[in-house]
């Protein structure tokens, strides 16, 4: 009885260690070239954002809400970004250099008063 209950803990907390190694693995990525943008917005300026958005990524959704997220990810480069009623976010991680499209847009944003 008591060797069941042993081998049973020790199976349980072996699944357990290989489950937290998997997790820790594969959620920890570090890029060389990283840009963070981030800003709050009032309601001109969402507006002005979405279009711009709109207009540079072609997949990037079209109606309009109060909260969008997205997020690419691809061989060059991944480009997650947050727009929301008051807030702005973008993140760009890459491990081959900066994407020019991506540069142009930014500057598109920065531009925004």
């Amino acid at each position: 009885m008591i060797s069941k209950i042993t081998t049973i803990s020790l199976l349980i907390v072996f699944i357990g260690c290989s489950s937290i190694k998997e997790i820790s693995s594969t959620s920890i990525t570090s890029s060389k070239y990283v840009t963070v943008y981030s800003r709050t917005v009032n309601e001109e300026q969402f507006e002005s954002i979405f279009q711009i958005l709109k207009e540079n990524i072609s997949d990037f959704p079209i109606t309009k809400k109060n909260k969008l997220n997205y997020k690419t990810v691809n061989n060059k480069y991944s480009l997650n970004i947050s727009l929301k009623k008051r807030y702005f976010k973008l993140v760009y991680k890459s491990n081959v250099g900066y994407d020019d499209k991506i540069k142009l847009m930014k500057s598109k944003l920065e531009a925004i008063k």
